[in-house]
């Protein structure tokens, strides 16, 4: 009835109910749907309305973008679930500090695009467009796993080899 402790990866529910551990690991992975389904959402309104009806077909009524819209979250689902099945597991570091990066690079542009008109936009682009080669260079350069005394650096070097 009661667990001595349950680990997944490295989350720990320690001495808690074996039941209650399920229906957590459950909220977990309900939690992290979530924010995926909404980014799957938004993907599909951009390419429908900014894309499909700016470049492609300027006279679409609503329901061939809704079509569009419906096709491309689709796309955007089954490309993380492939991306989530079959990539190796031992890249998810890079790929969460890459993604980091790359929020990092792109605030300011955005920021500083949208609320001020001092900066040139050509000048926004070019400083964007260096932050993400640079950063996306140096992620892809070298092992960001610094030995500091941290527990959960060695099972990541381990998921890694």
């Amino acid at each position: 009835m009661y667990a001595t402790g349950a680990v997944s990866g490295f989350f720990a529910v320690p001495y808690t109910i074996l039941w209650f551990t399920g229906v957590a690991m459950a909220a977990i992975t309900i939690s992290a749907l979530v924010p995926a389904a909404i980014m799957s959402i938004a993907a599909a309104n951009l390419v429908s309305r900014n894309i499909y009806r700016e470049f492609v077909k300027p006279d679409a009524n609503s329901r061939q973008e809704l079509r569009v819209s419906r096709v491309t979250s689709f796309l955007v689902k089954f490309g993380a679930l492939a991306f989530v099945l079959f990539l190796d597991r031992r890249f998810a570091p890079e790929f969460q500090l890459l993604g980091g990066v790359w929020i990092v690079q792109t605030f300011p542009a955005v920021v500083f695009g949208l609320y001020t008109r001092w900066f040139h936009p050509g000048a926004l682009l070019a400083g964007w467009a260096t932050g993400m080669l640079s950063g996306t260079l140096t992620n892809s350069a070298g092992d960001y796993l610094a030995d500091v005394g941290d527990p959960h650096v060695e099972p990541i070097r381990e998921l890694r080899r």
